[in-house]
């Protein structure tokens, strides 16, 4: 094993945990393996690659009314992030898309997004795939992750990315 692409978020606190543990124990063990976090949200988009998209948003439900949304271009044949994932209302998310568009991701099923300009993925393509992980892994590998970050992670440096603050955090403001 030379190269390992994991997951690293959002998504479920546990599974993330898990998941990075594992990758950071075998970084650990294997000196020469290189590690790569995969957001969530490149796994989902590649997933709709086949669509017939210009900009594609994947929208996960990050409760409390808001989501967590990342938008994708396509360049030079490649499924590319465009600008920041970032955490907004619903209503603000809406009013701020650029149309036409087309959404993915699981926060469809929490939230209707639906209207003028804005076309839906199949439901089927709405979720990661270990596969998707793989292919996106291996296009940031190969191209970085289209903000000109490096392309691999020190296993110790692997952290989850979550869509919202712990809700202890939450609590306490």
């Amino acid at each position: 094993v030379d190269e390992l692409y994991v997951s690293s978020g959002p998504g479920s606190f546990t599974g993330l945990r898990v998941g990075l543990t594992v990758a950071r124990t075998m970084g650990q063990m294997l000196s020469s393996l290189r590690c790569l976090g995969v957001p969530t949200t490149h796994a989902v988009a590649l997933r709709s690659a086949d669509l017939p998209w210009e900009t594609l948003a994947v929208v996960l439900d990050a409760r409390d009314a808001r989501v967590y949304a990342s938008m994708f271009v396509r360049a030079a044949g490649l499924i590319v992030p465009q600008g920041s994932p970032r955490l907004v209302d619903v209503a603000e998310f809406l009013a701020g898309l650029q149309r036409p568009i087309t959404l993915t991701g699981e926060g469809l099923a929490y939230h209707d997004l639906a209207g003028e300009g804005i076309s839906i993925a199949p439901g089927e393509l709405h979720f990661p795939t270990a596969q998707a992980v793989w292919h996106a892994g291996r296009q940031m590998s190969r191209d970085g992750d289209g903000d000109g970050n490096e392309k691999y992670t020190d296993y110790s440096k692997l952290t989850p990315i979550y869509a919202r603050q712990p809700e202890v955090l939450r609590l306490e403001d």
